[in-house]
């Protein structure tokens, strides 16, 4: 599932209209199981109880919803490694967020990021035609949010994939299959020149930075490279060699790199094993608690 928050000031007005809008929207379309919102605010008061009374009153008389118990919250580190993409009201907060060590989360404006000008503007203190106006506008750009997330979850991944010299063959034979959705880094022949190490760190520095969804890696057994790959900090590398094991490898551990051993495999079961990953959907729960685990293990690190 992904993970959206929003982020206002105290999060009594802007961030819990946006969170509110985008969970019904989501829910009209079918992608609650996919798609879900929360929001928090940057220096919420210890006095606020609930939204202010224009936001209750507004969301209730033009959206339908009801958010008189919705309490308002700091942000704090759970919310942060929770969320997947964290979308401010104001450019000041997005600034506020970069001093922060972010996780996983991409960090943006609502605006920019549906590639609109200009910050979403705060009616606290305004009257009810001013709280009208702001829920109108974070609506309509909630619905442009829905349309690009949509178009990119219906994208095909961006895959890295790699070998050494003894996966070349195999690396071949599936950049010739899924063509355009795989970025080829090496090796580029089988002729022994280049150690597994490299090839495997290349991927992973790839995936955790961002230039690509997920990597594959093939040596003879899978093994070498899944142990260099998962030297990379927020790379989460799963050797491959059944149709059980590639599909827990994103069911229970959210694997976003594979390795495959091309002496045991061949193309056809390579494919098999890839698309089974691929497909799987990540079950969260005590999954996710137990990678939060080696998650702050590799922050400590740093």
């Amino acid at each position: 599932m992904k993970k959206i928050l929003f982020v206002c000031t105290g999060n009594t007005c802007r961030s819990p209209m946006a969170q509110a809008l985008f969970n019904k929207l989501a829910c009209e379309k079918g992608l609650e199981r996919e798609l879900s919102a929360d929001s928090v605010g940057l220096y919420v008061t210890p006095d606020s109880k609930k939204p202010s009374s224009n936001t209750i009153k507004v969301m209730k008389e033009k959206y339908g919803i009801d958010i008189e118990e919705y309490k308002p919250k700091n942000i704090n580190y759970d919310s942060i490694k929770e969320a997947d993409i964290i979308l401010c009201m104001q450019s000041s907060m997005k600034n506020v967020l970069n001093q922060i060590d972010i996780p996983k989360a991409d960090v943006d404006t609502l605006t920019h990021y549906v590639g609109r000008e200009g910050d979403v503007s705060d009616p606290f203190g305004g009257d009810e035609a001013e709280y009208l106006a702001c829920a109108e506008n974070i609506n309509e750009l909630i619905e442009l949010l829905m349309e690009k997330l949509e178009k990119n979850e219906g994208r095909k991944l961006m895959i890295a994939i790699g070998s050494d010299h003894g996966g070349f063959a195999l690396k071949e034979q599936l950049r010739a299959y899924y063509k355009d959705e795989l970025k080829d880094f090496g090796a580029y022949n089988d002729v022994r020149g280049i150690d597994e190490p490299q090839t495997a760190v290349a991927v992973g520095e790839a995936v955790a930075k961002g230039e690509v969804d997920a990597g594959i890696l093939i040596c003879r057994s899978g093994i070498g490279m899944a142990i260099a790959a998962n030297k990379v900090n927020g790379v989460r590398c799963a050797l491959c060699y059944n149709e059980e094991t590639a599909k827990s490898a994103k069911e229970h551990n959210n694997a976003n790199v594979i390795t495959l051993g091309a002496d045991y495999i061949n193309l056809e079961q390579a494919i098999k094993l890839i698309e089974l990953w691929k497909s799987a959907k990540f079950l969260d729960g005590i999954y996710q608690e137990r990678l939060d685990i080696v998650q702050k293990y590799e922050l400590e690190r740093k």
